[in-house]
Order: structure tokens, then sequence, then C-alpha cells
């Protein structure tokens, strides 16, 4: 058996909505894996949670950029500076959709010539219309690979005095990946999609997350699998 995988809410947000900034990487991180990928309590919760949140999010980000391009475009056809354009100025970076709709223009500038707009118009309403859709279809649904731990989880308050993660459920997403890492024989590997919180150093704490995550708990590694800046 290979390492044990524990997934943070993010990387499997990531992984089930193809248009969420980090899907690629943490669907090919999930499909990599050669060990067990478990989804703690404590992240299933809130997945169930973002499951309905966040497409929500994505499908009016894709809507909003449509009527932005209808405001600002009165013509026909887009040329390739146009499409640039779209790229480098209109696109939110920060904006869940942002990789999706970016490699979208990429895929729109290889054709030879400018591009109808009733094309794009069409294209982003479609893609709207397919929000929400489980990304992981093509590979058995994202259920399939995936493993919700079942065997109960235990308070580690010595632990969880030490970690210096304290935002929102992250704590516990930590201690719970503790937990496994303590049953378990093999070594296990916390993957995060939000590195801030897990892996970087914040200003005024003495070391770097990942540093006092390893340290503290029995957690082997942390993989980052976030897109941090996209291109």
């Amino acid at each position: 058996m290979g390492r044990i995988s524990v997934l943070d809410t993010g990387v499997l947000v990531g992984m089930v909505f193809a248009q969420d900034q980090h899907h690629d990487k943490c669907l090919q991180y999930v499909l990599n894996t050669n060990g067990p990928v478990y989804i703690t309590p404590c992240v299933g919760k809130e997945f169930q949670r973002l499951s309905s949140k966040v497409p929500k999010e994505l499908k009016r980000e894709v809507q909003d950029h449509r009527k932005n391009l209808i405001r600002r475009f009165n013509k026909t056809k887009l040329d390739l500076t146009d499409l640039v354009n779209i790229q480098q100025n209109i696109l939110d970076t920060n904006d869940r959709a942002h990789r999706f709709l970016f490699e979208y223009y990429e895929n729109k500038k290889k054709k030879k010539g400018s591009v109808k707009f009733r094309e794009i118009k069409n294209d982003l309403s479609n893609i709207a219309m397919e929000i929400g859709k489980d990304a992981c279809q093509s590979h058995g649904g994202f259920e399939s690979l995936i493993d919700p731990w079942t065997k109960g989880m235990k308070k580690y308050p010595a632990v969880e005095k030490n970690l210096l993660v304290h935002e929102g459920d992250d704590k516990d997403v930590c201690l719970e990946a503790h937990h496994i890492a303590t049953v378990e024989t093999e070594d296990t590997e916390l993957a995060t999609a939000n590195p801030k919180h897990f892996i970087r150093q914040i200003p005024g704490e003495p070391v770097s997350r990942k540093q006092n995550i390893l340290f503290v708990t029995n957690i082997a590694h942390i993989e980052d699998t976030s897109l941090a800046n996209y291109p």
C-alpha cells in the first residue's frame, strides 16, 4: 500500500468542479495517488455546505463576465487583440472561475482569424448551465475516488494547543489528519489547496505553518495542490 492521503475541503471542491481555479492540480493529485484518499468527517461536513454554494458562485462569476463583455464590446467579431485584452484586463484573477475562463480564451486564440462574438456569448451561457456537474464523471465520479473515514476520531488536546492553524475548521482538519496518521501504519500526507493557512509563514508567527504541523502532528508530508498564479 502507498502513502495515505487526507484531503482538505479545498482539494475536494477543486477536483469536483471543473471551473474551480485549482481543478486540474487537485484532480491530478488524486488520480496519481497509489494509496487510500481519505475524507475526514470535518471535511465531509464542510463539503456538503460548499457543494451548493460553490456552483452558485462560479455560475455568478461566468454570468457576470458575460454581461461585462456585452457592455464593453459593440461588435460582431472579436480579433486576437480583443481576446488578449479580455484575458489581461477583463478577467478577474480573484474569481474561482479565472483559470477556466482564461483557458477558454486560450483555445479561442488558436483559431485563425476573428471569433464571432455571438459564439462566445453562447459558449458562456452553456458553460454557466454546465456548472455543478461532477467533473470526475469520466473517472467513475468523485465518490469512487475517495474514502470517507468511518473509524472514529479521538481528541488530542496537546496537539491542538500547539498548532498554529486556527482559521475556521482548518485546525480540525489537521487534528483529524493527525488521528489517521496516528492509527494507520503508512505515512500520511495532508493535501491542501490553501497554502496560506497550511504551508506558509504568517507574519508574527515563529515558523511556517507547514513546519509547525509536521513538528506537532504525526502527518508526514503536506502537499500543495493549489494553483497560486495563473497563467
